[in-house]
């Protein structure tokens, strides 16, 4: 993937730009301080002035390699005093290929996502109500859910397995489906007090299982 620099390059740009689209269509737009530079009024006439969203800034880092089962392929960060939004996408091993987590459009939009959770529950004069455990869980199942959102076709059928980062092979603690066979989560299976410190993955894939039994009987 090292050598494909440009093609990775062009996926991101395109991901990132319609999951900026897509949340702007559902509210998170400039008034709501989505990341983009600049602030455009509904006429589409441009505005001169920096955004108070702030920038986004995606990394590609090539000397970011991870192994096969890992979880901490990239990461997602707000700074709320720079107004800045980072991602850095790291490269993975995958039965000795090497591959780019640029091009799994599943974790690009899983990252985006963590990005638009934290901007709703940090503001400006540093509250934050994503610091403790249950919180760190829902962000970690919403940006999952959105991941399969994105994915989401008429023909698809709620017994399907879904599994995020498929082309970056990562470990989830259950495929996800409502056929309960396939993903045999329960709430009564959450506890974060054993000491696991994959806790937020666990939590993550039940509260993603319970959005996506509320997507597919809308």
């Amino acid at each position: 993937d090292s050598n494909n620099t440009d093609f990775i390059l062009d996926n991101i740009f395109y991901v990132m730009n319609m999951a900026h689209d897509m949340f702007a269509f559902a509210g998170f737009d400039e008034k709501e301080k989505n990341m983009q530079t600049y602030y455009f009024n509904y006429n589409n006439q441009e505005r001169n002035y920096y955004s108070k969203g702030g920038n986004l800034h995606v990394t590609l880092n090539h000397n970011k390699k991870f192994e096969n089962g890992s979880n901490n392929i990239c990461e997602s960060t707000y700074d709320t005093n720079f107004k800045e939004s980072k991602i850095t996408l790291g490269t993975f091993f995958v039965n000795g290929e090497v591959r780019s987590s640029g091009l799994d459009n599943g974790v690009l939009i899983h990252e985006y996502t963590h990005l638009v959770f934290e901007h709703l529950v940090k503001n400006d004069e540093g509250f934050n109500c994503s610091f403790n455990r249950e919180s760190e869980c829902l962000n970690e199942g919403t940006a999952d859910f959105f991941a399969e959102a994105f994915h989401y076709k008429k023909t698809n059928n709620k017994n399907d397995e879904y599994v995020i980062g498929k082309y970056l092979n990562i470990t989830r603690y259950a495929v996800i489906s409502s056929d309960k066979n396939v993903s045999p989560l329960h709430y009564g299976d959450f506890n974060y007090r054993n000491g696991n410190s994959k806790y937020k993955y666990l939590g993550g894939a039940i509260w993603h299982s319970m959005l996506h039994d509320a997507l597919y009987n809308l």
